[in-house]
């Protein structure tokens, strides 16, 4: 099955922070996405907590939500990699460009969650009918799991279950890591995607819950093997047409009579296997009837570093919001200072006109 994209893709580029005054208007450029031509843009790091920081500090991108006429991101701050310490920060938007820092520290602390984590990145959200906002971390080192907090508004005070709702299996597919969760809401519940790692490599899996909290993995009773004795993924290397490449960061939105799934890919066992491979660090989409069952959108990605600029090694960790027939589409890139060091900054691409399963 493939999808037609309709309209022009235009790929617009933004530094997000934040100036002395918490706004910062920062300059952008478009250009058609298949042209890759280099954007030029400017980061202005001026207020005190920015200055603490190091040059080669990263920003990940967490989740981004659209509610009550703006647009509010959670994004994960880390001084260094590997990294000793994670923040989550809280920033809000009107147009998606141009940012306002309203947290000053870290909205969940580590020595706040009742169980054990290390470096905890923010990963989903969304806003409850009953005005409750949900987020939904995952730990970045052992144990990596996930976890969900709630509050009555996006500054907090965030209150974290006292359990985390997915750890990795026993034996499964997904036995050495559950991470970088992608929680929406359905008819009957929630679904959640996301990146589960074991013997078999990088998969994405899915999992329903009616109340958020308690949630069943997917399970295809014919498969045989002990792998996926309990729980299957719905997405790997080799299906809907990966073309050989590991689908890592899941991010899955509605769609007209279906589901698209955008993600980055990998060669199969990075990065330890060939880290530096030209299809390392794209996002690919692929699409589906039930949620389930994908097949690619396209042979090409919808987006690379060189569409991104020059200067850009990597892109990671996408995540989408539509409005209307507009894709918003955040996501990290990578910018090398030397032969060893790098730093990272979130970028915007944008998609115009509605896209078909």
């Amino acid at each position: 099955m493939r999808i037609s994209l309709a309209g022009t893709a235009v790929l617009l580029i933004l530094a997000i922070l934040i100036s002395t005054s918490s706004t910062s208007v920062v300059s952008s450029a478009s250009s058609a996405i298949s042209t890759g031509a280099p954007v030029e843009f400017s980061y202005r790091a001026s207020s005190e907590w920015d200055l603490l920081l190091p040059s080669g500090l990263y920003y990940d991108t967490g989740p981004v939500v659209y509610h009550g006429g703006g647009f509010h991101m959670f994004y994960n701050c880390q001084y260094e990699w590997p990294p000793q310490e994670v923040s989550i920060m809280y920033a809000v938007s009107d147009d998606g460009v141009t940012w306002e820092r309203v947290s000053q520290n870290s909205i969940i602390a580590e020595r706040d969650i009742p169980y054990r984590v290390s470096y905890i990145l923010a990963g989903s959200a969304f806003v409850e009918n009953d005005g409750t906002w949900v987020l939904y971390f995952c730990s970045q080192s052992a144990p990596v799991l996930i976890g969900r907090a709630t509050a009555p508004s996006p500054e907090g005070p965030w209150t974290v279950d006292p359990e985390p709702v997915l750890v990795p299996s026993v034996k499964g597919w997904d036995s050495y890591s559950v991470r970088r969760p992608d929680v929406v809401r359905v008819a009957d519940g929630y679904r959640m995607y996301y990146l589960g790692i074991g013997q078999a490599g990088s998969m994405v899996g899915m999992a329903s819950s009616s109340d958020g909290i308690h949630w069943t993995r997917y399970n295809d009773p014919d498969t045989t093997d002990p792998l996926y004795a309990e729980s299957d993924p719905v997405f790997a290397v080799g299906e809907g047409g990966t073309g050989g490449l590991e689908p890592r960061y899941p991010r899955v939105v509605p769609a007209a009579d279906g589901w698209l799934l955008f993600y980055w890919t990998s060669t199969p066992g990075w990065p330890q296997a060939d880290p530096f491979a030209p299809t390392n660090g794209q996002i690919r989409l692929a699409s589906s009837r039930d949620g389930v069952h994908w097949t690619s959108v396209q042979e090409d990605p919808v987006l690379t570093p060189e569409d991104i600029g020059r200067d850009v090694s990597a892109i990671y960790t996408p995540c989408i919001v539509v409005r209307g027939d507009t894709y918003y589409m955040f996501l990290e890139k990578e910018i090398p200072l030397d032969t060893y060091n790098y730093y990272t900054r979130i970028v915007l691409a944008i998609h115009e006109g509605l896209i078909y399963p």
